[in-house]
């Protein structure tokens, strides 16, 4: 049954971020041998605001995960688990495109990647942090990180 959501979400994303890119907006996608033909700037803002917007939902939907809000275990992790692929997908797509809609040349856009896995490898020390937090017994310091976490992340998306 999510195989089949995850499929049809992935589509809605996209398909989403590219109708917010074709609402009356003619964009000129740069490609090798036309870089000095760039997106336009009502494109680039579109993508920002749904980074900015769906960031902090996205953040929460994390959080679903780790906190009881209903006695069935079942409901909770398959509401989790579809508002936390959904925007993932949605927050993906949107930041991908605006990877692509920055980076004028292709050597700046593998530039922007690899600054992208730098501060991705970097945001992974959690995973670590997690680890050394994690008590099957007593989760509330795993809690916390989670809602520091995501807290941080949120203002992340909104400030910048």
């Amino acid at each position: 049954m999510f195989l089949v959501y995850n499929c049809l979400n992935d589509f809605v994303a996209g398909a989403l971020s590219d109708s917010a890119q074709l609402e009356g907006i003619a964009a000129s996608i740069p490609t090798s041998t036309q870089a000095d033909q760039r997106v336009s700037f009502q494109t680039i803002q579109k993508h920002l605001r749904a980074v900015s917007h769906g960031g902090p939902l996205f953040c929460g939907a994390f959080l679903l995960f780790w906190f009881p809000w209903t006695e069935h275990v079942a409901l909770q992790l398959a509401v989790a688990l579809i508002a936390y692929d959904g925007l993932l997908s949605y927050m993906d797509v949107n930041h991908s495109a605006l990877l692509v809609d920055l980076a004028p040349t292709e050597a700046d856009r593998a530039r922007y990647v690899q600054a992208n896995a730098i501060f991705s490898a970097i945001g992974s020390v959690s995973v670590f942090v997690s680890f050394v937090l994690w008590d099957p017994e007593d989760i509330r310091q795993f809690q916390l990180m989670c809602v520091v976490m995501a807290t941080l992340c949120a203002a992340g998306f909104v400030l910048c």
